[in-house]
């Protein structure tokens, strides 16, 4: 998951799997390149506690809170095929990847 991964200077970060473009902050940015670059996620706390000198308390809930926003995003630590969204839906009421994301109102709310 992590080679589909693009991160700037700036902290733009761009997901190539999905097409899908995200703004990191600086801590954001830090943490994810040491990911990229082979920092196991338990590894990650040790990381911001050298480089920005905070205890051992706090860089430990800022690296759960940062891996667990990357899981719900879909970036890292899921599960592929797991948790999955619905396929979109056209207008036809069928699946279809490259279709618009909502789905028609019943005939009844219409």
């Amino acid at each position: 998951m992590l080679q589909n991964l693009a991160v700037s200077d700036s902290g733009f970060l761009f997901d190539a799997r999905t097409g899908r473009t995200f703004s990191l902050s600086p801590t954001g940015t830090f943490l994810l390149r040491a990911l990229i670059g082979g920092t196991p996620p338990d590894g990650l706390p040790g990381q911001l506690m050298s480089a920005f000198d905070l205890d051992a308390n706090l860089a430990e809930r800022d690296a759960e809170q940062f891996l667990l926003r990357l899981r719900d995003l879909r970036i890292f630590g899921h599960e592929e095929g797991r948790g999955r969204r619905p396929p979109r839906v056209g207008r036809d009421g069928r699946a279809d990847a490259a279709g618009p994301r909502w789905r028609p109102l019943p005939a009844s709310l219409v």
